[in-house]
């Protein structure tokens, strides 16, 4: 059993290796999407104390640009902290997607597809891939892992809740 696990958790970060390797030629690309621009052009006012929707605007919601601030903050007035950032929040989701896949009762093998397919789709997803979809899809990610494990195990206060809660905040990112 225990050789099972590191199995999986080998698996796992071989593909977010593969993944982060396919994507890192985008985390230098001089070009910006435009959406990526107008993301990073709020959340820097933001971190001037300017106020997403009044003195920038853009009609996403007001957690991407917080959560596109983070990485701005500590590396200041470079795209390529923040691309890095949007390819480490796709694969934290991938996990929770190979979770899902777990809790349906997916064998090892059929488990570890569902993460690699959705990984290829954001290989060029959205231009440069700083997309707002991403960082939705981290929440969604969740929420329906935690669906799915009270579908299996029932379902608690806390996994409705989280359910709740998960789905709920997915929409502060794509709020129009």
């Amino acid at each position: 059993m225990l050789l099972f696990q590191h199995m999986i958790w080998l698996s796992l970060v071989f593909l977010s290796v593969a993944l982060f390797a396919v994507r890192a030629p985008l985390h230098t690309a001089l070009v910006l999407d435009w959406d990526e621009s107008v993301y990073f052009y709020v959340a820097q006012s933001a971190l001037e104390h300017g106020l997403p929707y009044l003195h920038a605007f853009d009609h996403k919601g007001p957690l991407l640009y917080w959560i596109f601030a983070l990485p701005i903050a500590v590396f200041p007035g470079s795209l390529e902290p923040l691309r890095v950032f949007t390819t480490l929040t796709l694969i934290l989701s991938m996990g929770f997607v190979f979770q899902t896949a777990r809790e349906i009762g997916a064998r090892f093998s059929l488990a570890l597809i569902a993460p690699a397919l959705y990984g290829l789709m954001f290989v060029h997803f959205g231009g440069l891939g700083c997309s707002a979809e991403i960082f939705m899809l981290v929440p969604v990610s969740v929420g329906l892992w935690l669906f799915f494990r009270g579908e299996r195990l029932g379902h608690t206060s806390w996994t409705v809740v989280g359910q709740g809660f998960a789905f709920g905040f997915a929409f502060f990112f794509l709020l129009k």
